[in-house]
């Protein structure tokens, strides 16, 4: 597998955080395909691992980078007790069963970010080389405990059928 590299761009308006495959720079917009507003979220757990979490629209503006706080922690304008909740038992539990069965049986309001993680306790690696799909998601957001969130745009090079 290539590596990964991480770096900066900047705009008039902002400054964001690319990831891509060596060799990929998504500062050549010729070069570069985008995709949909499908992201993934890592959330940090206490643990220093993270659960994943997948977004269909949450990559729109990197708008996800606003919008998760401790009160609206799966984004989305209302904050909602129920979902403090879930957020912070999600950290904590180790059982993906438990998990799932967790999140059915809450009665949650809809979100900007998938209640139900992919997976949990994992490391950052282990994310970006196993669930982040350069040609699907167009965006990873990380949160910290403390709800900081660092915010990722991916890029994959297009190329042209021989």
């Amino acid at each position: 597998m290539s590596r990964l590299v991480f770096w900066r761009l900047h705009s008039s308006s902002r400054s964001v955080w690319c990831i891509a495959p060596e060799g990929v720079r998504g500062d050549h917009p010729s070069r570069v395909i985008e995709m949909g507003h499908r992201a993934l979220v890592a959330y940090e757990r206490p643990d220093g691992s993270y659960n994943l979490h997948y977004s269909h629209w949450g990559a729109c503006n990197l708008r996800l980078t606003h919008d998760i706080t401790p009160e609206t922690p799966f984004g989305g304008d209302r904050a909602a007790e129920t979902h403090q909740l879930l957020c912070r038992t999600l950290r904590t539990s180790t059982d993906e069963q438990a998990v799932s069965r967790y999140v059915r049986e809450a009665n949650l309001l809809a979100s900007e970010v998938n209640h139900d993680p992919m997976a949990i306790g994992l490391t950052k690696d282990e994310i970006v080389t196993e669930y982040l799909d350069f040609l699907h998601h167009e965006a990873f957001f990380e949160v910290a405990q403390d709800f900081d969130v660092t915010a990722y745009r991916t890029h994959s090079v297009l190329h042209k059928a021989a």
